[in-house]
């Protein structure tokens, strides 16, 4: 439908409150970023590097579907545990 435009998927796993202060946690929240154009993705994920995020590749644009999914969770635990929590991969 849009001819040359390059599309990822970024900024859905969590709510504003953690987009606005990403900043100041103690442990980086994870930002996941999916697409199939790597020139794109890098914007987004250095986008989210640059407020305070630890960006993540999540693959191809069709693993969008997934982070949509992974809000529903990500909703379903701040009833529970307040909207300030967020994903984090652990290194080892």
């Amino acid at each position: 439908l849009l001819p040359g435009a390059r599309v990822v998927k970024a900024f859905n796993t969590t709510g504003f409150e953690n987009m606005t202060t990403a900043g100041d946690r103690h442990d980086k929240a994870a930002m996941f970023v999916a697409g199939d154009d790597a020139e794109a993705k890098r914007v987004a994920m250095d986008l989210a590097a640059d407020i305070g995020f630890e960006p993540y590749d999540a693959g191809a644009v069709e693993n969008a579907r997934i982070l949509e999914d992974m809000v529903k969770v990500w909703l379903a635990m701040t009833r529970e545990h307040g909207r300030r929590i967020a994903y984090s991969i652990s290194k080892g």
